[in-house]
């Protein structure tokens, strides 16, 4: 319980210092172009000039949520049960990996 509460304080503590102190930013929400690889957009001209962070929003693209589901069904994880007992046994790897139990 000790363990549990020290792990909790501190991802507590990591989010609040990420908030105070790197979340300032700018969010603007723009199209662009995807051309071999290649991103291209227009954004405002009072934007800092910079690297920035991209978050890639495709339609019609399957997403890893999806790819991972379809991989799921494929491998016989197909009903609430069996991804249930998935994910408990991936639950227990972890703990006795980190010598909780």
């Amino acid at each position: 319980m000790i363990i549990k509460l020290l792990f909790w304080e501190k991802c507590y503590n990591d989010l609040k210092f990420i908030i105070q102190k790197e979340c300032a930013m700018r969010i603007i929400q723009t199209k662009g172009i995807v051309n071999d690889g290649i991103v291209t957009a227009t954004i405002p001209t009072d934007f800092s000039n910079g690297e920035v962070d991209l978050v890639i929003v495709a339609e019609n693209e399957p997403d890893e949520l999806e790819l991972m589901r379809k991989l799921a069904r494929e491998k016989g994880y197909d009903s609430k049960e069996k991804i249930l007992d998935l994910i408990k046994q991936v639950k227990k790897e972890m703990l006795t990996d980190k010598g909780l139990i």
